[in-house]
């Protein structure tokens, strides 16, 4: 089994919680037979934080995580801060 971990800034606005919550719902549905685990890790402000994400999915399919970026732009937090998260759960 696969798992797909979509990971996305932290969250203050509601409105934008329920965003990616349908989001996640989504792609759960529409890949339910390839990936039956979905997940989302948030850089900050919300849990689960990025590594906790992957551990628990990795933890639940004993297998690879697909990472999913879910931001607006290929900015710094993309280009650094998500690789520097994705360090932390490979150490772990």
């Amino acid at each position: 089994m696969k798992a797909v971990v979509i990971v996305t800034h932290g969250i203050k606005r509601q409105a934008s919680k329920d965003d990616v919550r349908d989001l996640t719902n989504i792609i759960t549905k529409e890949t339910s037979n390839d990936y039956p685990i979905v997940e989302t890790g948030f850089l900050q402000l919300k849990e689960p934080l990025i590594p906790d994400a992957i551990i628990s999915c990795i933890n639940q399919v004993e297998t690879d995580a697909c990472i999913v970026p879910y931001l607006l732009s290929t900015a710094h937090h993309v280009q650094e801060d998500v690789l520097t998260e994705l360090n932390k759960a490979h150490n772990l």
